[in-house]
């Protein structure tokens, strides 16, 4: 317990930071620092010192930890039972685990404590040293989310893709090509028919090159974070997961949801696309992702009305 990080329990793990913060490899370095407030509703990074000049914070949260375990202590006698006099604890991580005879338990982790006295709230910031994009090359694929949130009524494929040309950031106008929602529409207009070596069998192919690198854009900071090594490696079902979760596109409000309407990891259309993206309705549902995770979730994390307000997250061909 005592080597739990902040970056590792919210799904932004160090190597990401790195990569955000220097380009290949994290060359020019990431600094964390560390804090506290005597409170247990610490806001995410209150308390930790700001950002030296020079550098942009890429994250603030919680740690480092306090953990209790939770179970009987008569019948397991390796499982204690802390009092819980904390008001409001910043909960972070349920780790379950089987016991013989005795049944599920539990260890809970926290970054705010009340245990024993007083009550403190650990917190840290994550600081990078923003990549003007030297690092990224040409023809890789740049992922950015939009500010603004749409109903399920996103006028098809093209009024989707609409949306995304008009919120594409500033800084990298001029220096990016096919803008696209990443979206399922149909069955032939899949997320995975949006790179080049598509291979199902509906024939259908989109502009990315599908060996080329794949980047968030963080349109708050003006960083790329590397998020995998190619589409194939993307939408790789047998390994479903993405090296750095899509709360990169944003420097606040990072945890949302974006439409998708894909139904597995691999890219597949499904039902759920609030009938092909044209209806706000709330008899209809689409498949959304979640910006936090790192696994399957990333692209099917849950299922919502379309009456729902939701994000996007675009794609372009970038080509400085």
């Amino acid at each position: 317990m005592d080597n739990l990080n902040a970056d590792r329990v919210d799904d932004l793990h160090a190597a990401d930071l790195m990569a955000a913060g220097g380009g290949s490899g994290g060359s020019e370095g990431t600094l964390i620092t560390w804090g506290s407030v005597p409170t247990a509703t610490a806001a995410p990074g209150e308390g930790a010192p700001s950002c030296p000049s020079g550098w942009a914070e890429a994250y603030g949260g919680y740690g480092p930890f306090f953990y209790y375990e939770r179970g009987d202590a008569s019948t397991y006698p390796s499982v204690v039972t802390v009092s819980n006099t904390c008001s409001n604890k910043k909960q972070m991580a349920v780790a379950p685990y089987y016991v013989t005879g005795v049944g599920w338990q539990r260890v809970d982790i926290f970054a705010c404590v009340g245990w024993p006295s007083p009550e403190m709230c650990n917190t840290c910031r994550a600081c990078v040293k923003a990549d003007a994009g030297g690092a990224v090359s040409s023809d890789s694929t740049i992922f950015y989310s939009t500010v603004a949130s749409f109903d399920g009524n996103l006028g098809g494929r093209s009024g989707a893709d609409a949306k995304c040309a008009a919120e594409l950031p500033s800084a990298i106008s001029g220096k990016v090509s096919n803008i696209k929602a990443l979206l399922s529409v149909s069955a032939g207009d899949e997320i995975r028919d949006l790179h080049i070596n598509d291979s199902d069998a509906d024939g259908a192919v989109g502009p990315y090159e599908s060996q080329f690198p794949i980047y968030a854009y963080n349109r708050g900071w003006g960083n790329f974070t590397h998020v995998a090594k190619s589409w194939t490696e993307l939408l790789d079902a047998s390994s479903p997961s993405i090296e750095a979760p899509l709360s990169n596109t944003r420097s606040v409000t990072t945890d949302f949801k974006y439409w998708t309407g894909t139904i597995d990891a691999s890219g597949t259309a499904g039902g759920a696309n609030c009938v092909n993206w044209t209806s706000n309705s709330s008899s209809f549902a689409g498949y959304v992702g979640l910006s936090l995770s790192v696994y399957a979730e990333w692209l099917i994390g849950d299922l919502v009305n379309c009456a729902s307000s939701v994000s996007l997250i675009c794609a372009a061909k970038y080509a400085p």
